[in-house]
């Protein structure tokens, strides 16, 4: 858990974005297939409504079953208020529409109702906890850093793999051969994001173009299960175990 960071002036609320579109070509029909009998949206969107620290919740989607306003009416009756349902335009609905592009549009569309922090969940990460969810929050507002996420250590040193390029060549992710014989304690642990929650400040978002990654920027470190992000049919079969060990 990163610590370092400037002293945060004042503390803001922010809101909580759900990318939640109807299309999957991995996982057909992802974000209202059923994860223990309640769609896989529902599981990051009751945990950002019961962290309790988001001013409102959208989820944005062109999922029609998700636009109908019983099912909303039904599922997140006690959170109408600090709940809603965003129509996604045709236009970000595509295959190669980035999350992250829909999460600014959404935010552009606050006019003057912006905050200064905003946060981007994603269903795919459906074990997220509240507690998570409030910790990296205020560890964004404690150290005043312009981006924090929540992150899982990885179960190996990712110094010591290899990628494929495109022309058929094998070179080490970490572009260091050298990383190759280190010994494993002498490595510092790797994280991968679980896109159950990433912070960042308003300003910092809407001044980027493409991916944004804040130079001043912190990580939340959360244990398994909630380093599980559902991106395959095996994913998806790893959470349902792991919903019925709950049970």
């Amino acid at each position: 858990l990163r610590r370092t960071g400037r002293k945060a002036q004042q503390t803001m609320k922010p809101i909580c974005v759900i990318p939640a579109r109807a299309g999957s070509k991995r996982v057909p029909g992802k974000n209202m297939r059923l994860l223990g009998g309640e769609p896989l949206v529902q599981w990051i969107t009751e945990a950002a409504l019961q962290a309790d620290i988001f001013e409102k919740v959208y989820i944005s989607t062109d999922a029609p079953e998700m636009l109908e306003s019983q099912w909303v009416d039904a599922t997140y009756d006690m959170w109408r208020w600090e709940f809603e349902i965003l129509k996604r335009p045709p236009e970000l609905s595509g295959d190669d529409v980035r999350a992250e592009e829909v999460f600014k549009y959404v935010v552009e569309g606050l006019s003057e109702d912006r905050p200064d922090i905003v946060c981007m969940a994603m269903p795919t990460a459906p074990f997220t906890s509240p507690e998570s969810l409030r910790n990296a929050y205020r560890l964004m507002v404690n150290c005043d850093y312009d981006g924090v996420f929540l992150a899982v250590r990885t179960p190996f040193k990712t110094q010591r793999t290899v990628e494929l390029t495109d022309e058929g060549v094998v070179v080490p992710v970490s572009r260091s051969w050298l990383d190759m014989d280190k010994q494993s304690q002498d490595l510092n642990p790797t994280y991968r994001p679980t896109y159950g929650g990433m912070f960042i400040k308003t300003g910092e978002l809407l001044a980027t173009t493409g991916y944004y990654a804040p130079h001043n920027q912190g990580m939340y470190e959360v244990e398994h299960p909630e380093g599980i992000d559902i991106d395959t049919e095996k994913d998806f079969a790893k959470a349902e175990l792991i919903v019925a060990d709950r049970c």
